[in-house]
This record gives C-alpha cells, structure tokens and sequence, in this order.
C-alpha cells in the first residue's frame, strides 16, 4: 500500500514539472507587448479625445495662432502702407522756384497734393513733406515764413499758391508775366501764350490787327532768344497764325 502510495505520488510531481511551464508561460506574456498594447491603447484613446475634443470647434487653444496671424497682416499691411507711402514721395522732384514759371508750380503742387490723399498724410507730415521739398530760392523762402504759418497745412500750401502759382492774381497779370521755359521750344511757348491770352479774354486770334500784332510782339520779347526774336521781328509777322507756320519745324 505504502509502495502503490509512493508511486502515486511520484507520478504527480511529474506531472506537475511537466504542467508548470505551460503554465507560466500563459501566465506571464511578455512584458514588452504589454507596454505596446497599452501604449497603442492609449495613443487610440488620445487620438479619439482630440476627434470628440476639437480645439478649432471650442476656439480654445487657437486664439494665440489667431492672434500671431492677425499680427503678422496687420505688420504686413502697415509695412505695404509705408512702402507705398515712400514710393510716392519718391515720384516727386525737387522745387526750386527759380524759373518763376507758374504753370510748372501749379502742376507741381497738384501732384504733391494728390501724394499726400493716397498716402492719407497727417498735418504734420504734409508740413514736413514739403519743407523737404523744397530747394533753392523756394528753400529761402520757406525759411522767412512765419513758424504758425510753416506748422499748419492749409496756410503753408496757400503761401505757396499765392507766390509761385499766381493765386489771387489776375490772369491778364499771369500772361504778362509768361517767359519761356528752358525745356520747351518756341513753337510750344506760343502755344502756351495763346491758351494764357484766352484765359484772359484778349483777342490774341480773332481780335483786330493792333490786338494780334502786340500779341506776337509779346512773344518775342519774352522768347529769351536774341538771335530768334531778331529774325521774327525783320519778318514782320501779323498775327500768331502767321508766327505758328514761321516756327512750325
């Protein structure tokens, strides 16, 4: 009985080495694919927290992005308005003032006038924008100007208008003040004298024959060109028609 208990006994504990392996393998997987499944487990349920949590629907976290972009336009627009801002200003010459032509200075003003609308210019910096301008004999005279009078817009482009445009005078007293510009012909003065003659109501072409002839010896004389004013006068022309085929090239 002993011995039948013994061999029993044997043949359990073989039984139990030959079990526990098995056992221990399914009981103990592998560390390294836990860690995995539980990793991928948790990037799965981060990745359906961001899906059902939505930054862009709460508008939380992309208020400072939005900020910086709107920064970055708003310093990106600013920077476009000063550029365009400089290339006006650049467009624009110097004024000296020296020809004392009246035509060149009201264009001139005009397109300085029409700088400082787009550029939505202040006050201030339409003062400072022209003082820079300015050179020469304009320079001397902007400087004798009264401090109330340089600091304020409206009175400096009015000081200006009154004494390089001819504002406020008349205009019979602008074509007898014409000359000759040194950049253009005689044929383009005389066209420029015709239109300042209309404008003040002297019949330079169709008057009589005393109007028409002081016209073109008003020309001649404000020609600036000894050589040519000597010929034109031993022509004895009449009128500015017969002056026009003379000059015609």
């Amino acid at each position: 009985m002993e011995s039948y208990f013994q061999a029993a006994m044997s043949r359990f504990l073989r039984e139990q080495q030959i079990s526990m392996p098995n056992l221990a393998v399914r009981a103990l997987p592998n560390p390294g694919t836990r860690d995995f499944e539980m990793k991928s487990a948790g990037s799965d349920a981060l990745k359906r927290l961001q899906w059902e949590y939505d930054p862009g629907d709460l508008d939380l976290p992309t208020a400072a992005p939005a900020a910086v972009a709107t920064a970055a336009v708003g310093s990106s627009e600013s920077a476009l308005i000063q550029r365009v801002r400089i290339s006006a200003i650049s467009d624009l010459k110097e004024f000296t003032g020296k020809d004392q032509d009246e035509d060149r200075a009201r264009a001139w003003i005009s397109k300085v006038k029409s700088s400082f609308m787009r550029d939505q210019a202040s006050d201030e910096e339409e003062c400072l924008t022209l003082a820079d301008l300015l050179s020469g004999p304009a320079k001397n005279w902007y400087r004798q100007l009264p401090r109330s009078a340089r600091n304020k817009w409206t009175e400096l482009l009015r000081s200006f208008q009154i004494q390089y445009c001819g504002f406020g005078v008349s205009v019979a007293r602008q074509y007898y003040q014409a000359r000759k510009r040194s950049d253009e012909s005689a044929l383009e003065y005389l066209h420029r004298l015709n239109v300042a003659g209309l404008r003040a109501r002297l019949k330079v072409k169709d008057g009589g024959t005393k109007e028409r002839k002081e016209h073109v010896d008003h020309f001649i004389e404000t020609l600036g060109d000894p050589e040519l004013a000597d010929r034109l006068t031993l022509l004895r022309l009449s009128d500015a028609d017969d002056l026009e085929e003379v000059l015609w090239p």
